[in-house]
């Protein structure tokens, strides 16, 4: 009876490695195009999730240095999907309300410049 647990906990212990190596093989292969950081950005992320937080035994835990990456990814993601958000909305409220939109900007700049007119 021990021996067998002991038999389990050793290819557990096997099965864990693999899957460490095969996760960080895929995330360093992956990171090389734009999808394949997409891809890295949902499988760190997972593996954040489901191996450091909730302590599912499968899925391998992500290192400190992982971590620190993977906080740095999330970030540029985060930023560059705030960029496209912010040009896209600015984009739709210059085709909705053109005439408000130039004079409000218009407005902005004259307000910026009017102390060297006067």
């Amino acid at each position: 009876m021990a021996d067998n647990i002991k038999e389990k906990s050793k290819e557990a212990k096997e099965t864990i490695e693999r899957l460490r190596k095969i996760y960080r093989l895929i995330n360093a292969a992956s990171a090389a195009s734009i999808i394949g950081l997409i891809v890295t950005f949902f499988l760190m992320n997972g593996q954040l999730i489901l191996g450091n937080w909730l302590k599912v035994s499968k899925v391998p835990k992500l290192t400190t240095p992982e971590i620190i990456m993977l906080g740095c990814l999330d970030l540029l993601i985060l930023s560059i999907g705030l960029i496209i958000f912010t040009i896209f909305s600015i984009t739709i409220e210059a085709f909705a309300h053109p005439f408000n939109f130039w004079k409000t900007l218009g407005g902005g700049i004259w307000d910026s410049f009017k102390g060297f007119f006067d």
